[in-house]
């Protein structure tokens, strides 16, 4: 996937469900933090 330079909106990755799984959540997490992604919103469901 190719990222532009001159990036002319912000990007937002949300997550949910999590429902206590910890690899899921690491799994995502690490993929977010390769893509260039400005704000994380977690829509609910963590427990």
């Amino acid at each position: 996937m190719e990222y532009s330079i001159n990036k002319q909106f912000n990007t937002i990755a949300a997550i949910s469900d999590i429902h206590s799984n910890v690899f899921a959540l690491e799994a995502v997490l690490t993929d977010i933090k390769h893509r260039d992604i400005d704000q994380i919103v977690n829509l609910g469901d963590v427990l």
